[in-house]
C-alpha cells in the first residue's frame, strides 16, 4: 500500500488505496493492451494525423469501457477515468485545428505544428498519468511504453537532474 498525493485534474488522492486482486489483473492486461497503441510511442515522423486521431479516440473509449467494468470505488477505475483526460485534450486540440484548416490543407507546416505539439502534449500528459498509476501499483510494463514514464527519482545518481548515461 502506498500513500498517494496526486492532482490529475479530475482526480486528487491523498489517502492510502489498496488495489484489489481484480484491479491488479486488469492493470496487467491494460499494460499489454497499451503497447498496441503505437500513437503512444512511435517516432513522430512515422505518425499520420488521421491515424493518430482515430487511435486516440479508440484508446479513450477503451479506457472508459474498462473503467465501467470495475467497481465504482476501485482505485484503478478512477485512474482509468483520469487517463481519458489527455485523450480528450488531444482530440479537442485537433478538432479546433480542423476548423482552421480544410482537409486538403492539413498537410502543410501550420497544421503539422499544431498536430505535433498536440501529440507531444498528449504523450507527456498520458505518461505522467500512467506514471502516477504505476507509482500506485508497480507492474511490469512492455518495453514500448518505457519512454512514456519517467524513471523513479531514486534512479538518479547523486540527485542529478538529468538522466544517467
Amino acid at each position: 500500500m502506498a500513500k498517494v498525493e496526486l492532482n490529475l485534474g479530475i482526480l486528487k488522492l491523498s489517502e492510502e488505496i489498496k488495489l484489489t486482486d481484480a484491479d491488479n489483473e486488469e492493470l496487467s492486461r491494460l499494460m499489454l493492451k497499451l503497447a498496441d497503441y503505437r500513437v503512444l510511442y512511435e517516432p513522430y515522423e512515422a505518425e499520420l494525423p488521421d491515424h493518430c486521431e482515430s487511435a486516440v479516440e479508440r484508446l479513450r473509449q477503451e479506457l472508459g469501457d474498462r473503467a465501467q467494468r470495475l467497481d465504482v470505488k476501485s482505485g484503478l477505475g478512477l485512474f482509468l477515468v483520469a487517463l481519458q483526460r489527455p485523450c480528450r485534450e488531444f482530440l479537442t486540440r485537433l478538432q479546433a485545428a480542423h476548423r482552421t484548416w480544410s482537409p486538403e490543407n492539413r498537410h502543410g507546416m501550420g497544421y503539422d505544428i499544431v498536430f505535433y505539439q498536440a501529440l507531444g502534449e498528449f504523450r507527456g500528459r498520458f505518461g505522467l498519468y500512467l506514471q502516477a498509476l504505476l507509482a500506485q501499483n508497480p507492474v511490469p510494463i512492455p518495453d514500448e511504453l518505457v519512454p512514456l514514464v519517467a524513471p523513479p527519482v531514486a534512479d538518479f545518481e547523486g540527485g542529478r537532474s538529468e538522466l544517467p548515461e
